[in-house]
């Protein structure tokens, strides 16, 4: 085991003097977290030094971002090189590289206004020719907390006494995914909800539901950045109220439907008579134009003679 030791220790040894000599050239990148989490619309700070065992005239620093899942190609965050700084299309006016890497061996960046889309991984990769040995890039994850959205309520199912009723309630945005809490607030203070809830579903059952457990109902969803609410009135009322709505229009519908049976069936009617009447007079002008025509027929016979 010493003779172990100490074998390690003199390989150290001359690994550390071949570094004072200028032999082995190597490059190093920390990071001191791994992890950071930001809110949305905050700013997140990344990090990132190295060391160097060459001058730092050929140095090149590049920042690029890519989703969680890994898929995809890479975007371009920082590019630098040669005292040059580029920032890519994607976090253009919104990051920032703190100082010039080449002087401090500083690479740590900002990014402001971070959205939910910015949540991924963030990898700080650094080149010095002629260090081609080491550890030259590291990734941290950075995770971007978003509150929940308004959530939206909905009831399923029949809301009379003995039927099953779901309430159901959901978030569009939030993350992490919240977790939802439903409440009878009966009289504007909580009460007791017999009834089975998902928190992660936002979903009530409610098993043969009695009038006791009508009400109004909240439902809060929340996530530890922040918390959405909607509410709900479960009562009997609304269910009449709908059926009430329903039989309404259907009696307005059959009753513009007989609306327009009548004015139909009446211009029927007044057309045909129309026709017959007009039928009646001619037939009645017919004998008369030939009554007119056989007596104009005798005066001219008439008058032959007395010539």
């Amino acid at each position: 085991m010493s003779l172990h030791i100490s074998a390690i220790m003199r390989s150290a040894g001359i690994i550390l003097l071949c570094n004072m000599l200028g032999l082995v050239h190597s490059i190093t990148v920390t990071m001191p977290a791994r992890s950071v989490n930001v809110t949305e619309g905050g700013t997140v700070l990344l990090a990132c030094m190295f060391t160097t065992t060459s001058p730092t005239t050929s140095l090149v620093v590049q920042w690029t971002f890519n989703e969680k899942q890994g898929t995809g190609q890479p975007q371009q965050v920082v590019y630098y090189q040669g005292g040059t700084t580029v920032f890519g299309h994607e976090f253009q006016g919104r990051v920032k590289l703190l100082s010039n890497p080449a002087l401090t061996k500083n690479a740590t960046i900002s990014i402001d206004n971070m959205q939910q889309d910015d949540t991924g991984m963030f990898t700080c990769e650094v080149d010095n020719i002629p260090d081609i040995e080491g550890r030259n890039e590291m990734t941290v994850v950075v995770n971007v907390l978003v509150k929940p959205s308004v959530p939206y309520c909905s009831i399923h199912g029949e809301v009379e006494t003995g039927h099953r009723v779901t309430l159901s309630c959901h978030s569009k945005e939030g993350n992490p995914p919240p977790t939802y809490t439903w409440t009878n607030m009966e009289a504007g203070a909580p009460k007791e909800i017999k009834g089975t809830q998902d928190i992660k579903k936002g979903t009530l059952v409610i098993q043969n539901i009695s009038e006791v457990q009508f009400g109004e109902y909240q439902c809060v969803a929340s996530n530890g950045v922040g918390a959405g609410t909607c509410m709900i009135d479960l009562s009997e009322e609304i269910n009449d109220g709908i059926i009430a709505g329903a039989v309404i229009g259907a009696l307005l519908i059959c009753g513009a439907i007989g609306l327009l049976i009548w004015a139909v069936t009446h211009h029927l009617k007044k057309t045909h008579k129309m026709k017959v009447t007009k039928s009646v007079k001619e037939s009645e002008m017919q004998p008369m134009k030939a009554s007119s025509a056989t007596h104009q027929g005798k005066e001219d016979g008439d008058e032959d003679p007395a010539v």
